[in-house]
């Protein structure tokens, strides 16, 4: 018998009983009955379940799909109905007909839409899909000052870029972004500077590239001076902002002023230059020019033999540690003479008879003159001259030892 003579079968069997119904008194004897409504089994029973009870006891029915069927709900004939819950528990008081439904159940996905940013625009197609169905989305502007750019997943482009339909087949449970970006608006960027000679104003578009302008854009504007040149002052449509600054494009366009200053003179050199050198540092910004209110420190080396006797700035003195700071053109001169040459004492000594002379007082380098006289008359002969027991020269009249430090 098939399921569906089985459910009529035992419908008009529930229907005749109504008419034969008694009082349910305690101990009664309670006919439950469960029909498959598709292909099912209830209590292990195919397609159909008989039980009785006593009034009072805990029934439960356990409905569980065949044949490529799944459980869908239980339900009467008086309006009950549980959905999803294949067990069905309840307490037996009356003889009662229950009904267990089975489907071929397909799997569905949710495909759930959103619009960057959000107001602009609007897309149709979100909805629930069965497995593999094809989904239609479409993106409509709502605000024509924006224009569709394109579809992402979790940030990952899919479909056509530029395309505002977009077409795939359900899969999994997906969140489709619709991307707007606003029309480009060209807006003038102009710029000035006080000399042309002195420097110019560089513009980068940060968001784009190129050298044209929209609203929106964020650009990066900087003074580039030439050589020996400073940047003092820019300004974005009259506000200071500084050599290097970013700023965001508004409609209307802006005006970028750079004013710049020569740098100053300073020359710094030695009285004789063969006696030194002199070299400046800026210590504020570094570099070979300077600019008023630059610190400078200056250096002095004198020559060997030579010192330093003193630096002047514009003609007066300038104290240790020769630091000033820039306000005009300047000149430093660094003030060297010739140092007083070091001595050292040679002092002569004999071992024998005999005697020697030259010792005395010499410069530093400088090769001595002394002569050893041997007692001949004695039989003594000179042999050599020595220091510190190291022999020094082999001439009794001795010209080649230049002399270092004090020495006997």
């Amino acid at each position: 018998m098939n399921t569906l003579l089985h459910t009529i079968s035992r419908r008009l069997f529930s229907f005749f009983l109504l008419f034969a119904l008694v009082p349910v008194v305690a101990n009664a004897q309670i006919n439950i009955s469960a029909y498959a409504d598709g292909d099912g089994m209830i209590n292990g029973e195919e397609y159909e379940f008989y039980g009785t009870y006593s009034y009072g006891q805990t029934v439960t029915l356990t409905a569980v799909g065949m044949n490529g069927q799944s459980f869908y709900r239980w339900y009467d004939d008086y309006g009950f109905e549980q959905v999803g819950n294949n067990v069905l528990t309840f307490t037996a008081e009356s003889d009662h007909d229950y009904y267990a439904e089975f489907r071929v159940i397909s799997t569905t996905y949710t495909i759930s839409t959103m619009v960057y940013p959000a107001g602009v625009g609007t897309v149709t197609g979100g909805n629930t899909y069965a497995e593999n169905a094809l989904v239609h989305l479409e993106a409509s502007l709502t605000n024509t000052d924006y224009h569709f750019v394109n579809w992402t997943i979790g940030g990952v482009e899919v479909g056509t870029a530029g395309d505002p339909v977009y077409e795939f087949n359900a899969t999994a449970n997906v969140t489709v972004q619709a991307n707007f970006e606003a029309n480009l608006v060209a807006a003038p960027i102009a710029t000035s500077v006080n000399n042309p000679t002195y420097g110019s104003i560089a513009l980068t578009n940060l968001t784009r590239g190129g050298s044209s302008f929209y609203v929106g854009d964020e650009v990066r504007a900087e003074a580039v001076a030439t050589a020996n040149h400073l940047c003092t002052s820019m300004t974005l449509d009259g506000v200071e902002r500084g050599a290097q600054f970013d700023f965001n494009v508004a409609a209307g366009g802006h005006e970028i002023s750079a004013t710049f200053i020569e740098g100053r003179t300073v020359d710094a050199h030695a009285n004789v230059a063969a006696y030194g050198t002199v070299t400046l540092t800026n210590t504020t910004r570094g570099g070979e020019y300077f600019f008023d209110g630059d610190a400078v420190t200056v250096t002095a080396s004198p020559n060997e033999g030579y010192t330093l006797t003193g630096v002047t700035l514009d003609g007066a003195p300038l104290a240790s540690p020769y630091t000033f700071t820039v306000s005009d053109n300047h000149e430093i001169v660094a003030n060297f003479t010739t140092a007083a040459p070091t001595t050292y004492t040679v002092t002569l000594a004999t071992d024998g008879n005999g005697t020697a002379t030259g010792g005395g007082t010499y410069n530093a380098g400088a090769y001595v003159d002394i002569l050893a006289t041997p007692n001949t008359a004695n039989g003594w002969s000179f042999v050599s001259w020595t220091v510190g027991g190291v022999v020094v020269s082999n001439n009794a009249h001795c010209t080649d030892y230049a002399v270092t430090g004090d020495v006997t």
